[in-house]
């Protein structure tokens, strides 16, 4: 973090490998009160509201039902694995998956992946890809 970031409605600002300035986030409103918390907080200071934090959902959006249905249906060309930010991965299932034998094996880990992902809680599968 900058040493000059200012606190501006809850959000600090730090710098990116750009320079360019992304806010952070480190202060919430209370449902309750509408009075600044930290966002860290498990009651209000103010008005005592216990807070409930909500699991957060994957970043980028990603989404476990669509991941495990790119595993079923696109396995073998290792879709989910793109879908998932695992960019490596993704290119090695293509590569194995141009012989006959490796198209096998890279069908098997799809369906594989398929019945992880699906099996998966929610909570885990953001706890794993976020």
């Amino acid at each position: 973090m900058n040493e000059s970031s200012e606190d501006i409605g809850g959000s600090k600002h730090g710098e990116d490998i750009e320079g360019e300035k992304i806010p952070v986030k480190t202060a919430m409103i209370c449902p309750e009160c509408r009075s600044w918390i930290d966002i860290a907080a498990k009651m209000c200071p103010i008005c005592g509201l216990r807070i409930k934090h909500l699991p957060r959902p994957a970043s980028e959006g990603r989404s476990r039902i669509t991941a495990a249905l790119l595993a079923l249906f696109l396995g073998v060309a290792g879709a989910h694995k793109f879908y998932l930010g695992s960019i490596k991965m993704g290119i090695i299932y293509i590569l194995i998956s141009l012989t006959a034998i490796g198209f096998a094996i890279t069908l098997v880990l799809g369906i594989y992946d398929s019945i992880i992902l699906f099996t998966m809680s929610d909570e885990e599968f953001a706890r794993n890809y976020d």
